[in-house]
């Protein structure tokens, strides 16, 4: 079990966070990802 957090906690640093917003049905809808790219 440690060694998978370990692997994901190394897999995080190439991660970039990604964030997205728009306005729906009177009110603002937003999400935030993290992946390596945009693609």
């Amino acid at each position: 079990m440690f060694l998978l957090l370990v692997i994901c906690l190394a897999a995080a640093d190439d991660l970039k966070r990604f964030s997205f917003r728009e306005p729906h049905m009177g009110t603002t809808f937003g999400i935030q990802l993290y992946a390596a790219d945009e693609a």
